[in-house]
């Protein structure tokens, strides 16, 4: 795969990590209790659980960016515990909790959208352990590879809003 789609690829994934441990690091008590909120873990492991969620993706991010070859299957493994964290509640019926995914007050219940964005976001991540060709680089590859992330994650956040913005919506106009 051509090295430029991979560095891309492999920046924004490790962004979205960072901003997600940025967010929960900002409010680990917050967090802690929306861990609790979802109901799988017992609740004296919430408090370490707490810690280890951002301690995982600030090491995943690092693992990225790093280039190891393990560290996209681990962030699909880790997008795929999510994903399922939020499919498990979905089926339970408990629509109304925080995905603890926008940080402190930034309150945005769960939904099904929710897990087709992790799953695309596994993909990317596992897009980055396939073989890179190589070719040499002229100045536009550099010019991609450090633009390209910045505007995936700002195509990210805006997904990430209309799908809060979604939920609001359904507010103001009465639908449950």
């Amino acid at each position: 795969m051509d090295p430029v789609l991979v560095l891309v690829v492999r920046s924004f994934t490790a962004l979205v990590l960072l901003l997600a441990a940025a967010h929960k690091l900002r409010d680990l008590e917050g967090f802690r209790r929306i861990l609790g909120a979802y109901r799988l873990l017992p609740a004296a492991a919430e408090p370490v659980a707490a810690r280890l969620v951002p301690a995982l993706e600030l090491g995943c991010a690092l693992l990225l960016l790093a280039g190891w070859p393990g560290g996209g299957a681990l962030v699909a493994a880790l997008l795929a515990l999510y994903a399922l964290a939020i499919g498990a509640n979905l089926l339970r019926g408990r629509r109304d909790l925080d995905c603890g995914c926008g940080g402190p007050g930034s309150r945005q219940p769960i939904a099904g959208w929710m897990i087709l964005r992790n799953a695309v976001l596994a993909l990317c991540a596992l897009g980055t352990v396939v073989p890179l060709e190589a070719r040499g680089w002229a100045w536009l590859d550099g010019v991609t590879v450090l633009a390209g992330p910045l505007a995936l994650v700002a195509l990210y956040a805006a997904v990430e809003r209309l799908g809060a913005n979604r939920v609001v919506a359904r507010q103001l106009r009465g639908a449950p």
